[in-house]
């Protein structure tokens, strides 16, 4: 598996973003960025292997279809682009998540459709060290 540093995953998510408005005009999309991915946009960490979703929590069927898309045509894992994260937290049951988890210390705005966030310095700790533990 490609490691991602943070020029290869803003190109991914430049080039999902063209292939999205070709395909899906008019619809916008917004995702936030946590784990490994969060640590090399904001200077933490080289590299990665996936970008993990926190937001949306359920990926949107245009999205799904683009990282299908993506990762035969560029040779991507199935999972470089996920929200395993989101769904480790629902499974978790989390009834409500700390506040925390709603700030976020970077937004990308990758074109007119589509808006990167990055989790902030408290959560990506949290989802840091909390991953460590799995």
């Amino acid at each position: 598996m490609e490691e991602l540093g943070r020029n290869e995953i803003l190109e991914n998510l430049r080039l999902l973003s063209e292939w999205l408005h070709v395909k899906y005009p008019g619809e916008t999309f917004e995702i936030t960025v946590v784990g490994g991915a969060a640590m090399a946009l904001s200077g933490f960490k080289e590299q990665t292997k996936d970008i993990d979703l926190i937001k949306p929590e359920t990926l949107p069927v245009a999205l799904k279809n683009g990282i299908v898309y993506f990762s035969k045509a560029k040779r991507l894992s199935p999972g470089w682009l996920n929200n395993y994260t989101a769904n480790i937290l629902r499974k978790a049951k989390l009834s409500r998540l700390p506040e925390y988890f709603n700030e976020t210390s970077l937004a990308i705005d990758i074109s007119d459709n589509l808006t990167v966030n990055v989790i902030g310095r408290h959560c990506l700790l949290y989802t840091s060290d909390a991953a460590d533990e799995l």
